[in-house]
């Protein structure tokens, strides 16, 4: 199964499904269409189903302009967790590919730049997380995550260009309050650290 949040909402595409509040059988790629509309408007979750999923979903991907980007769940020595403030919601550091970039490459430049520390260590690759928005056209927005640790001390500096007003080192039992304030791919990421 795949999941595409739109309007921190879930499109999925996979099998016939009772958890979805609207099942839509693939027939077309107009059907792509039709799902973000519904979740547009009044629908709270959509499934795509189909008996071959993953022809489907790479009809999905073709049918959408793609962004690649990469991002970290960084974590410091005392095992508390990056968490940036946003335009008005708590988020994780992450940012577009540049041209040449590896998607690890990207992952770490974009937490240096958006958080001001450096020397990051990639621990592990995380689940990929997807989301759609619309400027002019809807865009397909994938987000390789990855694991990391940061050991040192520097002043966290907001990349306040990029719409950052706050950076804070969270430890596990004060996540509640990002958690309540975030987008659901974010929740999704974290779900097995949870």
């Amino acid at each position: 199964m795949y999941k595409v949040f739109v309007n921190n909402k879930p499109l999925t595409i996979g099998a016939k499904t009772t958890d979805a509040e609207r099942n839509l059988p693939f027939i077309n790629s107009s059907v792509f269409h039709q799902a973000i509309d519904l979740l547009n408007h009044n629908c709270d979750s959509v499934n795509i189903y189909s008996l071959d999923i993953e022809s489907t979903w790479e009809k999905f991907k073709n049918e959408f302009t793609q962004i690649q980007a990469a991002g970290g769940v960084v974590f410091n020595q005392d095992k508390d967790l990056l968490w940036i403030y946003r335009l008005g919601n708590w988020d994780l550091p992450k940012g577009k590919m540049e041209a040449g970039e590896s998607i690890e490459e990207t992952a770490k430049r974009e937490v240096e730049e958006e958080c001001g520390i450096s020397n990051l260590k990639i621990t592990k690759r995380l689940s990929d997380t997807y989301h759609m928005y619309f400027h002019k056209e809807y865009i397909l927005k994938v987000t390789y995550w990855f694991e990391m640790e940061y050991d040192g001390n520097e002043t966290l500096k907001p990349q306040t260009e990029e719409g950052i007003s706050d950076i804070k080192w969270i430890p596990e039992k004060d996540w509640e309050k990002p958690l309540k304030n975030t987008y659901a791919n974010i929740l999704s990421l974290l779900e097995p650290y949870i």
